[in-house]
C-alpha cells in the first residue's frame, strides 16, 4: 500500500492528540489518587483513626 505523506502526517497529528488528551486524563487520575491517600478514616463515632493508605488496599 502507498500512503501519501500527508495521509501519513494526519494520522501522526491525530495519534499525538489522542496521546495528549490521555495523558491529561492520567494526570486528573493520579491527582485524585493522591487525594484519596490523604483521605481520614472515621469510625462510627466520627473519629478519625488513621488516614488510608491506597498501597495497602492493593
Amino acid at each position: 500500500m502507498n500512503y501519501s505523506v500527508e495521509c501519513i502526517a494526519r494520522k501522526i497529528a491525530e495519534c499525538l492528540i489522542l496521546i495528549e488528551e490521555y495523558q491529561g486524563k492520567i494526570y486528573h487520575l493520579r491527582k485524585s489518587i493522591a487525594e484519596l491517600r490523604c483521605q481520614p478514616v472515621i469510625d462510627e463515632q466520627g473519629e478519625v483513626v488513621s488516614f488510608s493508605d491506597f498501597e495497602n488496599d492493593y
